[in-house]
Parts: structure tokens; sequence; C-alpha cells
């Protein structure tokens, strides 16, 4: 049986928040590639719609990212370059709900699809 650890090993998130992430350090002034390496992250290189990245190795990037940019707060500007290209049909999708209600509701329910 897996435990709640193996769990968090395994799961993924959506490639495309990788893309978000290394606009959002070039934005900052800060040399994207040399922050992957530093927190062992392979570049992104597509926006690969079967490019899934490890939720232990986007924490691991994303703690790397608020140490090099001494920005507790880095995860918002990296709001500001996800694009809805980057969640692929799912992106769509949500862009195309009438309402916030209709979002909300989408997003829950294929939320597994994104992390």
């Amino acid at each position: 049986m897996a435990g709640p650890e193996n769990t968090a090993q395994r799961a993924t998130t959506i490639g495309g928040y990788v893309q978000a992430i290394a606009k959002a350090l070039d934005y900052c002034g800060v040399d994207s590639a040399r922050v992957f390496r530093a927190a062992a992250v392979s570049s992104p290189m597509a926006n690969d719609p079967m490019l899934r990245v490890p939720v232990a190795d986007l924490t691991r990037l994303y703690r790397t990212c608020v140490d090099v940019t001494n920005n507790p707060y880095f995860g918002l500007t990296v709001a500001r370059f996800i694009h809805i290209s980057n969640l692929h049909a799912l992106g769509y999708a949500l862009a195309a709900s009438d309402t916030l209600m209709d979002f909300c509701l989408r997003l829950e329910r294929y939320f597994r699809v994104v992390s």
C-alpha cells in the first residue's frame, strides 16, 4: 500500500509551470539556466503537453528561486507568466468559461490533469 510519502514522491505537475518559472526568473534579471542547474531541475525546452515534472522537483525549484531572488512571494511573479497555452487544452477550456464559477468547477474537475 502506498503511503502519503510515496504518493508525494510520485506526484507530478504539468511541465508548463517550469516555462513560466524560467520567464519569471529572466524578468527578475536572474539567469534561469543557472537556477535550474542549482535546483537540479531540467530547463524547459518546449511546451510539450506530455511533459510532467515531479512535484518534489518543482518544490525544490521554487525554494531555490525564492532564495536567489530574495522574494518570498516569487510564486506571485510566476503567475504573471502563466499563459493558457502552458495548460494546453485545459487552459483553453478554462478561458472559455462563461463565469468564474464555471472556471472554478472546470478547474476542480480537471485538477488531477494539471497536478
